[in-house]
């Protein structure tokens, strides 16, 4: 696992760990190693309860809503849904309430940009006045896009496994540079979109952003079926902690 951090303008070196199949500026800044402690990750047994929203265009959607009625919501977006369950489950034991659900198509904008803002009016509508998003693929990809329009009360993203461009879903060094709010990135060190990965990190402007590299060649939330499933839990966690405490 590597793990880069920015605070500030310290130069950041890259860390290995040894700690998991692929679809299709401004450096780092401090070095910090994740000790494995073998901690057992709180997570939620309540079932997720099955919810409907629609989008603009009158399609309707079905997601499933981890935890009770908070003020903070978590958004994630990615195909298939279910890989986001321990996740969902991990951050409802910590007071969010997450939303999980799969957008329309695999790389087209129009439906991406609908679909994820009818998942972020439905959480409001449900009682969240904060939003973090946490997007894979394409779906992190455009979690960056919303992130250059600081358009509250979107106010922390997170990309696993993001590429810059992919069909007609892409993100241009302009609207990287306009990111402010704080930001994780995370993929494997094999996947197909890793250089994108990094060139994003570098070039987005926010002094709250984290980057972690995983072994392998795992895409998106297929990391969390590999070995590096607590970890990626604990580094999404540990962000979003740290910038968009959950609780009621």
């Amino acid at each position: 696992m590597k793990l880069y951090r920015f605070t500030s303008i310290v130069f950041l070196s890259a860390l290995l760990v040894t700690c998991g199949t692929s679809t299709p500026g401004q450096q780092p800044a401090s070095q910090q190693t994740t000790p494995s402690t073998g901690t057992v990750l709180p997570t939620s047994t309540l079932e997720p309860r099955t919810v409907e929203f629609v989008t603009q265009d009158g399609v309707t959607l079905r997601g499933q809503i981890y935890g009770g009625k908070s003020k903070v919501a978590v958004v994630c977006s990615w195909i298939p849904s279910s890989s986001w369950e321990p996740l969902a489950r991990h951050l409802a034991a910590r007071g969010y309430m997450v939303l999980t659900y799969e957008y329309r198509g695999l790389a087209d904008l129009a439906l991406l940009e609908r679909d994820m803002q009818a998942a972020f009016t439905f959480v409001q509508k449900e009682g969240a006045t904060t939003i973090a998003s946490v997007g894979a693929s394409i779906g992190g990809t455009h979690t960056a896009r919303l992130a250059a329009k600081q358009q509250p009360p979107f106010i922390v993203g997170v990309a696993v496994s993001s590429p810059v461009s992919y069909g007609n879903v892409q993100i241009s060094d302009e609207e990287l540079r306009s990111i402010t709010m704080p930001f994780l990135f995370l993929n494997s060190e094999g996947d197909n979109f890793i250089q994108d990965t990094k060139h994003m990190f570098a070039t987005v402007k926010s002094s709250s952003k984290e980057l972690h590299i995983y072994a392998g060649a795992a895409h998106g939330g297929y990391i969390l079926d590999t070995e590096h499933k607590d970890e990626m839990i604990q580094h999404i966690s540990n962000f979003l902690l740290a910038h968009a405490p959950g609780g009621p």
